[in-house]
């Protein structure tokens, strides 16, 4: 079935269907099927680069975000890095988790795109609360435990049932060398 798409949004939709079921090499083709079917139907119906490219975009993040689960990080990266900008927030929040805890400053940077109120509107509830959930992460790693601890209490106002928020908070009095607080929080938490 998934052999005989014609369509770019049928093989882009495969794909995530292969995705869900983890089977990458299928993923991986049909992304590529997507993405030459789309830039050849495009270019047939007279559409400019640009709206090609934006077309594209989509594509290009599930084909990054494929290669970030893979391991391929640089070719997720190189991806991600030619997104729009209707793309562009999902991109820079999986940009900032392939690179951790490495190149905090571009990965700040990056991450105040994603949060931006204007694209805030045009993400899924999901999405939002991921890239404030990465603010927070992207906050500890900089040692900006007050930023972190503020991002992660509106988090959970909003989320009281997601526990990696609770973790969060424990981490912050553990990288503050507060062991004991940390272990009180986690006790308070369970």
């Amino acid at each position: 079935m998934a052999d005989s798409v014609n369509t770019y949004e049928l093989a882009y939709n495969y794909a995530c269907t292969y995705l869900g079921r983890k089977d990458f090499k299928k993923v991986e083709k049909l992304l590529i099927t997507a993405r030459n079917i789309c830039r050849k139907s495009l270019t047939e119906d007279d559409y400019s680069e640009e709206e090609i490219e934006q077309e594209l975009g989509t594509i290009n993040v599930q084909l990054a975000y494929l290669y970030q689960l893979l391991g391929r990080i640089t070719e997720a990266i190189d991806l991600y890095q030619r997104t729009d900008m209707t793309v562009s927030a999902i991109a820079s929040n999986n940009f900032v988790a392939a690179k951790k805890d490495s190149e905090l400053f571009d990965s700040a940077r990056k991450l105040k795109v994603a949060s931006a109120t204007t694209l805030d509107t045009k993400l899924f509830r999901r999405q939002r609360r991921i890239i404030a959930m990465n603010e927070a992460l992207l906050s500890l790693y900089m040692h900006k435990y007050t930023t972190c601890q503020d991002v992660t209490r509106r988090l959970l106002e909003a989320y009281p049932e997601n526990d990696d928020l609770y973790l969060i908070l424990a981490s912050i009095s553990y990288r503050q060398k507060k062991v004991t607080k940390a272990i009180q929080e986690l006790q308070e938490f369970a």
